[in-house]
């Protein structure tokens, strides 16, 4: 392909087939269907081999709004017989901030042992494909392909499961590109063993104790149940034929002793079962919590917290299944099976009706149990939206009001809630119906075996007293087995809540072995370091520097160059994806990560105030901090006097975010909360943005008297000029470095970046090219008139176009 035009259809290389994928499409004024000649053709002749026809596809939900390709690359896997989770795919696809492209599909199905390759492709060539491919579907998404008919077309959409697609809809929704999958020589069948339902088992195995006292006791409520058709027996068939008044009054002891013994057990294991769940509630919500804590800040920047809120409250749903009624249905269902083998001795025939009663129930039970698991799924993705709407709605309802777009913001939310209350509502339709059949069931096997007692009463193979035991014993066999069946539906859906909870759960920790507890003397070193957040496009590329401790560098350059990203990187916040940062000489990556931390005063360009007083915010590193020096913290931060002329001084409570502070105040209590301690490294982030002029020299002077390494991102010059060097960061690299007088001298981007900044007007302090580098987003925006493909070159030198799915929930 010297000419770098794709070969022919019936090429059979295929990595440049593959390759393909990304060169080809250039969309042409946002057109329904990319239209190119460079693309191979779909043709019976040039489909993949081992491509499956028409095999059902497993429904894999995607669990984040970038995740339909990850999950549909998950579905083709478990399609051709390995079953991968979700998280793992992820990985391997690299959903970053964006979404993900075409080619990161082939590439990561390409590593997973799959033969892919990407073809043009238009409706009618559907009936071409194989079970399995991805379709890039409605310019913002990817479905997989399931099997066409002669109306249209049976796709499995990782938000919506498996669906139909009318063949009007299919030409409105299909852009034109597939991605053909089949497995290759190196691809390898199992299921990844997942922790799910045994994590949570092996929570409660550490509670033996009140769980083997709740199992004795179930045992012995089930020997007390027994009684009750024996004695029902020796009633019809010896006491009231014979009117053995005596051996009536026993009887009546002896239904008062089962009654005692019954109350008794029944106690002992609810206590032991409350107090089960009680403990393992508190481990689990405490454990989950704790693990979040511990995952790297990359980890939530893709997740909103009100999906995080929502995963947490999944836990609500795990504590459901540990209740009482679930826990005793288990073990009860222990004793089913003596109650079959006692009915099967007494009557072969009886024991068989209710054996086939109880089929019939389990037959309920897997009819809907993948339904169920769909709906469930659909249900926690649109709870998971809701929230974080909600949550984005109020905590932008100052810029909401100032705008005046409050109500629209409302309306914006208002379709989310909408949508969680369909996904509820088809949920529990589903579990209406199922329920129904077991209800019906329920009712219909006690007359069913009554008839059956009934004629064999008739025939003279069993007494009416047998009868009537039996009855009682298949109602034993028939009542924990229906509640099994509840147990299990309930179980089924509650799948969905553990993949959820399971993906924090399994996520990998920031430092997963406990790094040295170093003391640092501030010096920092970069060594090739690069940065990517989808783990391809770097956002830092091979920048190399050192820091002498007590140095006050400063970096600035154009908004979005990395400048943030770079400041984030050095203090461990941001895992570089190649190189290493080396605190006095010492690799980061071997040193406690909080240790250093609480080594370093760290403000960034939100810093967040909690809803404590202000001497707790302060001292939130240092809680055992002396007043005095909390006072000498807020001093420096030129915070001090301010807070003595409020009411109740240093311990004004404030609300969460600070709402009652302005923004200059809010910079100046976090600047006081990272001097508190004496820090060894100073790294501020736009610390001073929204401080007067006045007030900015004031502190610059405070902290130049601080001996500590100062590292400065900043774009106002005052702040940068003194520094003792300035780096330039333009396109993620270090362009240049040096003083403020030497760059300026160069007349490079700093001097671009300085005159730009002095030309523009009084009242407004920064120029476009010195922005901040992140700004505030609204919660709520107008939806793009346009469609959401977005093709982006990857590779100037080929021109290599790469169509991008920026995913979605609904």
């Amino acid at each position: 392909m010297k000419d770098g035009r794709q070969q022919g259809p019936d090429s059979t290389d295929e990595k440049q087939d593959g390759g393909s994928l990304a060169r080809v499409f250039r969309p042409a004024a946002w057109s329904r269907r990319f239209t190119t000649e460079e693309m191979p053709k779909i043709s019976a002749s040039s489909r993949a081999g081992g491509v499956r026809r028409f095999a059902r596809v497993p429904f894999v939900q995607q669990l984040e709004a970038s995740d339909c390709g990850a999950a549909c690359l998950a579905m083709t896997l478990a399609l051709h017989g390995r079953r991968i989770g979700l998280p793992a795919v992820r990985s391997r696809v690299g959903s970053g901030r964006d979404g993900v492209t075409a080619q990161a599909l082939v590439e990561a199905a390409r590593e997973l042992g799959l033969r892919a390759r990407g073809v043009r492709i238009e409706p009618e060539d559907l009936r071409r494909l194989g079970s399995g491919a991805i379709l890039h579907w409605n310019f913002d998404h990817f479905v997989v392909f399931e099997r066409t008919t002669r109306k249209g077309a049976w796709i499995v959409d990782p938000t919506l499961g498996r669906i139909f697609v009318a063949q009007e809809a299919l030409d409105e929704a299909l852009t034109g590109v597939a991605i053909e999958l089949s497995p290759g020589p190196d691809f390898n069948t199992g299921v990844e063993r997942r922790g799910g339902l045994v994590r949570v088992a092996r929570q409660l195995l550490a509670y033996r104790r009140a769980l083997a006292l709740a199992f004795a006791a179930s045992a012995g409520l089930q020997v007390s149940a027994l009684a009750l058709p024996l004695l029902t027996g020796v009633l019809v068939d010896r006491i009231v034929p014979r009117s053995e008044r005596d051996l009536l009054g026993l009887l009546a002891l002896g239904l008062l002793a089962v009654i005692g013994a019954h109350l008794l057990l029944s106690l002992t294991r609810s206590g032991s079962l409350l107090r089960l769940r009680r403990a393992a509630d508190g481990e689990m919500g405490t454990h989950f919590v704790d693990h979040l804590a511990s995952l790297p800040y990359r980890f939530f920047l893709d997740r909103p917290p009100g999906d995080l809120l929502s995963r947490f409250e999944s836990q609500h749903a795990l504590r459901a299944a540990l209740s009482a009624t679930a826990l005793s249905t288990l073990l009860d269902g222990m004793m089913i099976g003596i109650y079959l083998c006692a009915l099967f001795l007494a009557s072969p025939v009886m024991g068989a009706l209710t054996l086939l009663l109880g089929t019939f129930q389990w037959l309920v039970f897997f009819v809907f149990r993948r339904q169920l698991s769909e709906r469930t799924s659909r249900e926690l993705i649109a709870v998971s939206r809701s929230r974080t709407r909600l949550v984005e709605l109020l905590s932008g309802m100052e810029t909401l009001k100032a705008l005046g777009c409050a109500r629209r913001a409302v309306d914006h939310w208002s379709g989310a809630w909408s949508e969680e209350l369909d996904a509820t509502a088809a949920r529990e339709r589903i579990s209406l119906v199922a329920e129904s059949l077991t209800g019906a069931l329920r009712i219909a096997a006690p007359m069913a075996i009554l008839l059956c007692g009934a004629l064999q009463v008739l025939a003279g193979s069993l007494s009416l007293g047998t009868m009537l035991a039996l009855q009682a014993l298949a109602g034993g066999v028939l009542m924990p087995l229906s509640n099994f069946v509840d147990t299990a539906t309930g179980l089924q859906q509650l799948g969905s809540h553990v993949e959820r909870i399971d993906e924090i759960l399994d996520a990998t920790p920031e430092q997963e072995k406990p790094g040295l507890p170093v003391l640092i003397a501030g010096a920092i070193t970069a060594e090739n370091l690069s940065f990517s957040y989808d783990g391809k496009i770097p956002v830092l590329d091979g920048i190399h520097l050192r820091i002498g401790a007590g140095q006050c560098v400063a970096i600035v350059g154009p908004s979005g160059a990395g400048k943030t990203t770079l400041a984030r990187t050095l203090i461990g916040l941001h895992r570089a994806t190649r190189g290493r940062v080396l605190f006095d000489g010492r690799d980061l990556e071997t040193l406690s990560l909080d240790r250093v931390r609480q080594q370093v005063g760290v403000v960034t360009q939100r810093s967040h105030i909690f809803a404590l007083t202000i001497r707790e915010n302060i001292a939130l590193r240092h809680p055992q901090a002396p007043f005095e020096e909390i006072v000498e913290a807020a001093r420096r931060a030129g915070f001090h006097d301010e807070i003595l002329a409020m009411p109740l001084g240093y311990d004004t409570p404030l609300s969460a975010g600070g709402a009652c502070l302005s923004g200059g105040q809010r910079q100046r209590l976090a600047l006081a909360r990272a001097l508190l301690g004496r820090p060894r490294i100073l790294l501020l982030d736009e610390a001073t943005s929204e401080v007067d002029a006045v007030s900015e020299a004031r502190i610059a002077a405070a902290l130049a008297e601080l001996q500590c390494t100062r590292i400065i991102v900043a774009h106002r010059l005052s702040s940068v000029k003194m520094a003792d060097r300035i780096l330039v960061v333009s396109g993620g690299q270090i362009v240049e470095e040096g003083s403020h007088s030497a760059l300026l001298e160069r007349g490079g981007v700093y001097a671009e970046l300085v005159a730009a900044q002095r030309s523009a007007p009084a009242n407004a302090p920064r120029s476009p090219m010195m922005v901040p580098s992140s700004a505030e987003s609204m919660p709520w925006r107008p939806e793009p008139a346009a469609p959401k493909c977005r093709a982006s070159a990857t590779n100037s030198s080929s021109s290599i176009i790469s169509v991008a799915s920026s995913g979605r929930k609904s």
